[in-house]
């Protein structure tokens, strides 16, 4: 925005639309706000069923959950809680992925952090959402986010699962858009046998939305959710060395 067109708008600066991009939409908030909201739902939801199955033992608390980890309530640090990224993931893959882990435990990752892979259906994480990144929104009209969310394409209902997570916790919001972030983790899924082919994981990626955009009603809420997704993009291990293009094999 030129200076002069500033000046005669009768605004400044610090009210001009600022944008913030690349961020991903389980770590958009800062480490004490996960802290503080872990904490107030192992206060609170102490009774709640977290889980059907766990190690083994059927329908277990969130209190249950934290007892069968080895944690309690005065243990629960903000350098207990080591999910801050330092110097030391800078071009260091495992390292920040290793951040993802709140205590250190993957089974807090998929009960705080993800919007599937537990029994709650991704409800902590919206709930945390909405009282961080989209309540600073609300506070600040001059904001705009455009929060990554991942599809790594190891079935086709992973994509309808993230438009039912985002439409059914109502995390539609003005000023933010959905960025679908496409993780290179082909090798991992394939090793599985989740997929057969690398078009089978676009296929599962984008046949789905196409369907969608084709007829609403075969995926409403995956209509709904792409109303509201500005792009594509994708992410991985940026120290990897690459392989020749004259080593790989044809595309199917």
């Amino acid at each position: 925005i030129e200076c002069d067109s500033v000046k005669g708008s009768g605004t400044d600066f610090y009210r001009v639309t600022k944008v913030d991009t690349h961020i991903h939409t389980n770590r958009s908030m800062v480490a004490t706000q996960l802290l503080e909201f872990i904490k107030r739902k192992y206060h609170d939801e102490k009774d709640t069923v977290v889980w059907r199955n766990f190690r083994g033992k059927q329908d277990v608390t969130l209190g249950e959950t934290f007892e069968m980890l080895g944690l309690k309530e005065d243990g629960l640090t903000l350098n207990a809680l080591d999910v801050r990224a330092d110097q030391d993931t800078f071009m260091r893959f495992d390292l920040w992925v290793g951040k993802y882990n709140p205590f250190g435990k993957p089974e807090l990752r998929d009960l705080f952090l993800r919007t599937g892979n537990n029994d709650i259906h991704g409800r902590f994480l919206a709930e945390l959402i909405r009282e961080t990144t989209f309540a600073q929104l609300a506070s600040n009209p001059s904001l705009r986010t455009e929060l990554r969310i991942s599809v790594c394409g190891s079935s086709r209902k992973e994509v309808d699962a993230v438009a039912n997570w985002v439409v059914s916790h109502g995390l539609q919001v003005p000023h933010n858009r959905w960025m679908i972030q496409i993780p290179r983790v082909w090798g991992e899924i394939f090793a599985k046998g989740e997929v057969k082919s690398f078009g089978q994981l676009l296929d599962n990626i984008f046949h789905p939305m196409f369907e969608a955009t084709r007829d609403p009603l075969s995926h409403p809420d995956l209509h709904e959710f792409l109303l509201d997704v500005s792009g594509f993009d994708t992410i991985g291990d940026e120290s990897a060395i690459e392989r020749s293009l004259g080593s790989m094999p044809e595309p199917h």
